[in-house]
Order: C-alpha cells, then sequence, then structure tokens
C-alpha cells in the first residue's frame, strides 16, 4: 500500500524533514508509480535540499499525465533556474504564461529569472504585468505607489529564499 507513505512523507515535507519526506514518497512511488501527489511532494522535498535536476524530473513526470497543471510547471522552472539552466527554465515559464496568461505567479518567477539574467527591462515588463493581476498587491500600491512596488518586487526576489515558503503556495490543498 502506498498512501501511508505519501502522507508520512507529506507530513514529514511540513515538519521541515525534507530528505525524510523525499525517501518516504519515494517508497509511496515504488508501490504506486501514478500517485501523482508524491512527485509534487518529492519534487518540493528536493528542491528543498538542492537536488534541482532531480525535481524537474518529478516535475517532467507530472506534466506527463497532466500537462496543464501550472503548479507542476512553476515549480518545475524554479527547479530549472536553481540547477543554472535559465534557457530550460525561460521555456518553462513562457509556456506556463501561453497557457495560463492571467497566473501572476509566472510573471513574478519570470521577472526573477530575467533580474538573475541582468535582463532588467523584460524584469520590469513582468514585474508590472504582475502588479497589474494581482488584485492583493493594491494595499501595497497605495504605499508605495506603482513603480516603487515593482522595484519592491525586484529587490525582493533578487535574495536566495531562506525557506520552502516560496514552494508552499504551490503545494496541493491535501490537508486541511
Amino acid at each position: 500500500m502506498a498512501e501511508p507513505y505519501f502522507f508520512r512523507g507529506l507530513a514529514k515535507f511540513y515538519l521541515e524533514d525534507y530528505k525524510g519526506a523525499e525517501e518516504d514518497c519515494s517508497l509511496a512511488i515504488e508501490r504506486h508509480q501514478f500517485i501523482i501527489d508524491a512527485y509534487e511532494v518529492r519534487g518540493l522535498s528536493r528542491l528543498s535540499i538542492g537536488k534541482y535536476k532531480e525535481a524537474v524530473t518529478d516535475y517532467d513526470f507530472g506534466l506527463k499525465y497532466y500537462p496543464e497543471n501550472r503548479t507542476f510547471m512553476l515549480n518545475k522552472a524554479i527547479a530549472q533556474e536553481k540547477s543554472d539552466d535559465y534557457a530550460g527554465a525561460l521555456a518553462t515559464y513562457d509556456d506556463l504564461l501561453k497557457k495560463f496568461p492571467r497566473y501572476d505567479q509566472g510573471y513574478l518567477g519570470r521577472a526573477r529569472l530575467y533580474l538573475v539574467q541582468k535582463d532588467t527591462v523584460a524584469a520590469f515588463s513582468d514585474a508590472n504585468r504582475c502588479v497589474e493581476l494581482n488584485e492583493n498587491n493594491k494595499p501595497n500600491q497605495k504605499y508605495l505607489g506603482t513603480l516603487g512596488f515593482i522595484i519592491f518586487i525586484g529587490f525582493l526576489s533578487a535574495f536566495v529564499p531562506l525557506s520552502t515558503d516560496l514552494y508552499l503556495p504551490a503545494l496541493p490543498k491535501m490537508v486541511n
């Protein structure tokens, strides 16, 4: 039975035991290779411990069965960027935004990638599009203005995340 390993792996992920989460999700996959959520949690765990190329493999498997899953696409692009595969990450972001043109997190991720590549014009454009799409940013715009908020996003995205908080919004809502 695969599910107990998956749920134990998910619990370990939330407890920040990423190595244990990776191992349990691998055990779940060995027992039933089509528990797609196990690939997602294992991919997030691998992102958290620096196994970026292995994470890309997990997301590729998930996308084979769910090609319209924007979470897999976003996480794959993040893993590609972290493994210095900027061309692959850009292609994944472009595909994501072609399929989901109103997905603000896709624009924010691609803006971050453009900043890493020092393409500030493209980064500005994508960050601006993110601001336009994201209704939750209106309170921040009140204090910073649109240009100030875009600069603030660019400044924040230049830092490497200190935890998996960047990836948690991409987790499926599997637990209440």
